[in-house]
């Protein structure tokens, strides 16, 4: 009997003891020692969170080990191993015919009346209605079944929502596996918890899928009352949707962005410890997306608010969370020209995710970086930053930003003569371009084609590549790039003999220059070639100099003719 018994509770424990021993291998210094010694006595009668608090009482920092356990898991230690147990009890009603008293000592309560009420408190079942009907629907996986309870007790007041939500999650993450993707029941994404997963990520893309369609006060409503979407999964996901859809749709940008935050103020139980982190990562993002909207006044007050959640006390900071708000904080101090100032965030964030192991983010950075160190004239140091980004950047993974680190490296390259090894790289650049670039990138490379071809004598194709960026771009209506391209035709027009056809595209380039007056470069070579072009006295020599003036603005984080991450 005995023996029997054992390989029971075995077979009942395996989930319990797999996630056990995940939590282990995940956990902190200060948790791991008391997740072992949970480990080891879980199911030993008698066991119970005053013997694991009397057993580390010897450690000064015993009561801080506490804190960092419920921080770190989100439940305090007396609610994991209560839901660790009952989780295996479930197993042995479901799959055995065991009487529940039995049950109550495999599992390690001391008498039964103890397993029946924390049953019936966490789950809203007794245990013989559970098993009752596991028997009715036995193709129904252990949590759903135990979640009838729950939201049975949810419906009726019966059990506050904090503590519905917490106890859902802790099922979700409990219960869930890698072939529960091949399921036709849909369930509900388990918290991210050690970093993010593929099957978190494939349920959290369709939770996005049900939203993106919905106006915004449908989509509050849903996140608020439908507690599929406790998912911090789905707030990572929004992060990315507020930078592709704010690029295109500025202010659908913004409304994402405080969607996300409406995600975390409707589970801030559900997320335990990691709730202000994620809120002051959330007031960043909103900062970005005004910022990206060009409200830089709403943009600061949004980054006054992460700031402040940034600073909360608290017992672990997630340092990956400090460095994507440093990287979002230097785009704005980039576009109000603080370019000091946000080098020395940038730099912060890059110190950070080399000593944490961030790649994501450092990778942005990266890029961010280099175009400050552009802008500088430090091509050398902005060529070394764009070369570390490339090489930490998976081969299929964030496209989008392998393109512009591919194509500002191109650039770099221009900057300092090294034509041979940019068309090494323009097919690489092509490649992406076509599978994920906008509808101006073609025509960005084009124009880079052409000053390569310029730079290695060959006036024609330079010529060719020109007028084919410029014709794209005026059909597309971005001045700003076409006027830029004219000064280039205007330049091999006027060093041809050309004056005349120089004299024409030069005009056209002067419009250029009067949109970029807050640029000192802009517009003292705007005066200079609008008197050659009212006096008629174009020369190489002029063009050459307001070329020269042209490039400066390119290199200028600011400017329109940059490429965005």
């Amino acid at each position: 009997m005995v023996t029997e018994l054992r390989e029971a509770l075995r077979k009942a424990a395996q989930n319990t003891l797999r996630r056990l021993d995940h939590d282990v291998a995940v956990a902190s210094l200060a948790t791991k020692p008391l997740l072992l010694h949970i480990r080891q006595n879980l199911f030993v009668p008698g066991y119970c969170v005053s013997v694991l608090r009397r057993t580390f009482a010897q450690h000064e920092c015993g009561k801080d080990r506490m804190e960092v356990f419920r921080s770190e898991l989100g439940h305090s230690a007396r609610e994991y191993i209560t839901l660790a147990r009952l989780e295996t009890a479930s197993r042995l009603l479901r799959d055995t015919k065991l009487s529940v008293g039995l049950i109550s000592q495999v599992v390690g309560y001391s008498d039964t009346p103890v397993l029946r009420m924390a049953f019936k408190r966490y789950f809203g079942l007794r245990p013989q209605e559970f098993r009752e009907l596991a028997l009715r629907v036995p193709s129904w996986p252990e949590e759903e079944l135990l979640s009838v309870g729950l939201c049975r007790r949810l419906q009726f007041g019966a059990l506050d929502a904090y503590r519905g939500k917490r106890l859902i999650s802790w099922l979700q993450r409990l219960y869930a596996q890698p072939e529960a993707q091949n399921k036709s029941r849909c369930h509900a994404p388990m918290p991210i918890h050690g970093g993010k997963q593929d099957f978190e990520q494939s349920l959290a893309a369709e939770l996005w899928k049900e939203l993106a369609n919905d106006t915004p006060d449908i989509q509050r409503s849903i996140i608020w009352h439908d507690i599929r979407f406790s998912s911090p999964a789905l707030f990572h996901l929004m992060g990315e949707k507020i930078l592709e859809v704010g690029r295109i749709d500025r202010h659908r940008g913004i409304e994402i962005a405080e969607l996300s935050l409406d995600l975390l103020e409707a589970n801030v139980g559900a997320f335990g410890g990691i709730c202000i982190d994620l809120r002051a990562l959330g007031w960043a993002r909103l900062a970005n997306a005004r910022r990206l909207a060009q409200d830089f006044i709403g943009a600061e007050e949004a980054f006054g608010r992460a700031t402040e959640e940034w600073e909360r006390p608290r017992v672990n900071k997630n340092h990956g969370v400090e460095a994507e708000i440093c990287d979002l904080k230097a785009s704005l101090r980039m576009f109000q020209r603080r370019f000091e100032e946000a080098q020395a965030l940038l730099s912060h964030s890059i110190g950070l995710c080399r000593e944490h192991e961030h790649s994501k983010v450092l990778v942005r950075s990266l890029i961010q970086r280099a175009k400050i160190f552009d802008f500088q004239c430090k091509h050398s140091s902005a060529m070394s930053d764009l070369r570390e980004a490339l090489f930490l950047l998976d081969e299929h993974e964030n496209p989008r930003l392998r393109l512009v680190a591919y194509h500002n490296l191109a650039t770099s390259l221009t900057w300092v003569g090294k034509y041979n090894e940019v068309q090494s790289i323009l097919p690489r650049v092509w490649s992406l371009c076509h599978s994920f670039g906008d509808q101006v990138m073609p025509h960005q490379i084009r124009w880079l084609e052409g000053l390569v071809a310029e730079g290695l004598g060959d006036q024609g194709s330079a010529e060719i590549m020109f007028k084919a960026a410029h014709s794209g771009f005026s059909e597309l209506a971005e001045e700003h790039y076409a006027a830029a391209i004219s000064l280039d035709l205007a330049f091999l027009c006027s060093y041809q003999g050309r004056f005349s056809s120089g004299l024409n595209f030069a005009r056209e380039a002067v419009r250029f220059f009067d949109t970029h007056k807050i640029n000192p470069e802009a517009v003292t070579a705007g005066r200079i070639l609008r008197k050659a072009v009212i006096d008629k006295s174009l020369s190489t020599g002029v063009l050459r100099t307001a070329r020269a003036c042209r490039d400066a603005i390119w290199r200028d984080p600011t400017a329109e003719l940059s490429v965005a991450v």
